[in-house]
């Protein structure tokens, strides 16, 4: 029996390989052909209800616009078959995602759509980011579709993992400024103050970066925090 270029048996027959022709992921919303029924018919259910919950909603269904099963070539490699022809892909909202077309999804889509696959899905869905955007299919192995669509089956879902925190960007290394730089330091019923020139000193919730240092800056500060950073400066000059 011929494979589609995923590894996973391919036929024109939907019934020699299991593919529920009658799939309806969504109140509605059909996908013709079908998809291959039990694990993949599982996980794609799944990604179908998130996509449509949380990235895009399906659209009304016309031809040309959700696809499922279809023993076929592949469209971008002709040579092999497509992942349609074993049912382990999908086309979602085809029309407005079409193939060879980059950025057809916001970036905040692309972010949640990718965190459906990879994390929720374990990778065992690969979109085709960048190149047939309107493209899922199965990339993982009997073993790993199976745990996948099991964590769905018992827990109704898989719990959307969070967002990943971006690391604190390190904090700049204070330095002395241009020689040719003047700092006014103003504060309530205080003179204002000329340092020539300023040094980079942390007070308290202050602290004074040398990327401050271009040329004539002021800031507003309370008396007390003014006095300190003078009276430090002078010592730290003399």
């Amino acid at each position: 029996m011929p494979s589609s270029y995923n590894g996973w048996p391919a036929s024109r027959s939907a019934s020699l390989i299991g593919i529920n022709t009658n799939w309806s992921p969504l109140p509605g919303v059909k996908f013709p052909g079908g998809i291959k029924s039990g694990d993949v018919e599982t996980i794609f259910t799944y990604l179908v209800q998130q996509l449509d919950k949380r990235v895009e909603k399906a659209a009304e269904y016309r031809p040309g616009d959700d696809w499922g099963w279809a023993y076929r070539a592949n469209v971008n490699n002709p040579s092999t078959l497509s992942c349609h022809a074993s049912g382990t892909a999908i086309d979602y909202n085809a029309t407005q995602h079409p193939n060879r077309v980059a950025n057809t999804w916001t970036r905040e889509q692309a972010r949640e759509i990718r965190q459906i696959v990879d994390v929720e899905l374990a990778g065992v869905i690969k979109w085709l980011e960048g190149w047939d955007e309107m493209h899922f299919e199965i990339r993982g192995d009997r073993i790993a579709v199976a745990k996948v669509a099991k964590k769905i089956r018992d827990g109704g879902g898989v719990t959307p993992g969070p967002e990943p925190t971006p690391p604190e960007p390190p904090e700049p290394t204070p330095t002395r400024p241009p020689e040719d730089s003047v700092f006014i330091l103003q504060a309530p019923n205080h003179p204002t103050r000329l340092i020539d020139p300023p040094l980079a000193i942390p007070i308290g919730s202050t602290t004074i970066k040398s990327a401050e240092f271009a040329g004539i800056k002021r800031i507003v500060m309370t008396e007390k925090e003014a006095d300190t950073v003078i009276s430090q400066t002078v010592r730290a000059l003399d």
